[in-house]
């Protein structure tokens, strides 16, 4: 994070060229800093070695490199897949949003949950949508999607599933994206939090989300919703409580967490096939007196 482009440029082409390793660590600068490895990518999506390729792959969405998308189509799979509708194959979107083929992985699940919702017509994500939440398998997964959606009328659906143990708290992250609201300051969650569901194992990642995630206190959950409901259009896409085609730029000061960046990030790089996916994993650093992070 310290080095420049042009000091950076003096070994990159060294390692991604080099060995293995160098070739993957050359991947990830690139997608750290967001650099374009150019004609490097080309040849890198065409990896002998399977973890590289699939590092190039997913780089090459994350840099908005449309001319790959020939390249992707050819090769397939979920990353492949999941790189092609980032640049703006809306018929790689439909493939992947089926229920009979959901990633079992779960980070690649979220992924796909968060981002395909983004690019289909309302209707046709509505009903992909639904498909997941009735089967046990992708039920969480369907939760993630109507967080995605922005759907004002998915406020009540993700009201009952907060009954659910197995699923209450990925509901409340889901309610924190569609209506910008802080469950964490508000006095919306348990008095005396239950221990952890017994259920299938959903990997390390999301039971880290799920461990700092409150809560829900559902009765007072549905009298804030009585309330304030009137408070969101029905017609827009919502992001944070307001229509997601505002956010434009870096996030505003009250937009803090890093899975709201994620949010704000993966709308904004859907807006426009070609654009970089705002780096919302970027290190945090010093700024004045506050912590912040490079966007």
């Amino acid at each position: 994070m310290w080095y420049s482009h042009d000091e950076l440029a003096l070994v990159m082409s060294d390692w991604i060229n080099g060995s293995v390793p160098f070739r993957m660590i050359a991947l990830e600068i690139c997608s750290l800093r967001r650099i374009d490895p150019r004609h490097y990518l080309t040849i890198a999506i065409t990896d002998a070695d399977p973890m590289v390729q699939a590092r190039a792959i997913t780089l090459a969405g994350e840099l908005g490199r449309t001319d790959c998308l020939s390249q992707l189509r050819e090769i397939g799979g979920d990353e492949a897949d999941l790189a092609a509708v980032r640049l703006g194959d809306d018929t790689a979107a439909r493939r992947l949003f089926d229920v009979d083929r959901f990633p079992a992985r779960s980070q690649t699940a979220r992924c796909f949950a968060e981002t395909l919702p983004l690019v289909l017509p309302r209707e046709e994500a509505i009903v992909a949508v639904r498909g997941l939440l009735e089967e046990p398998a992708t039920r969480r997964w369907g939760v993630v999607a109507i967080g995605a959606l922005g759907w004002m009328a998915g406020l009540q659906g993700l009201l009952a599933v907060m009954s659910e143990p197995l699923h209450a708290r990925v509901a409340v992250s889901a309610f924190e994206q569609i209506t910008g609201l802080y469950v964490a300051h508000e006095d919306l969650e348990m008095k005396d939090f239950p221990e952890d569901p017994e259920g299938p194992p959903i990997g390390i990642l999301e039971s880290f989300i799920d461990a700092n995630t409150p809560w829900p206190d559902v009765e007072r959950f549905g009298a804030w919703l009585e309330q304030n409901a009137s408070r969101y259009s029905e017609e827009e896409r919502l992001l944070l409580g307001v229509a997601a085609w505002t956010f434009k730029g870096t996030p505003e000061p009250w937009v803090k967490y890093q899975a709201r960046h994620r949010w704000v990030a993966t709308s904004q790089a859907l807006q426009r096939p070609d654009a970089m996916l705002p780096n919302h994993i970027s290190p945090v650093y010093i700024e004045g007196t506050q912590f912040t992070r490079s966007w």
